[in-house]
């Protein structure tokens, strides 16, 4: 399963913060390609060929390195 809308602004707005808080974390797209390359341990082109479980392995260390909690999950009405 490929990585869907929500995991990909996630993923975007956790770097982005993980960026401006850790000094010398660059913003620019080669470096977060290179950052999620050297955590998945494989080359990654983009964000968006990302499966569900990479992103979802990303936003957590994200948000553990950041001390993060994960938004609760939201509830599906059954109407």
């Amino acid at each position: 399963m490929s990585i869907n809308k929500l995991q990909l602004v996630r993923l975007q707005v956790l770097y982005g913060q993980l960026a401006a808080h850790e000094l010398g974390v660059n913003m620019d797209r080669l470096a977060r390609l290179r950052w999620a390359s050297e955590r998945l341990g494989r080359e990654v082109a983009s964000f968006k060929e990302l499966s569900g479980a990479d992103a979802g392995f990303l936003i957590d260390t994200i948000q553990q390195q950041l001390g993060v909690k994960a938004p609760a999950a939201r509830r599906l009405d059954r109407h």
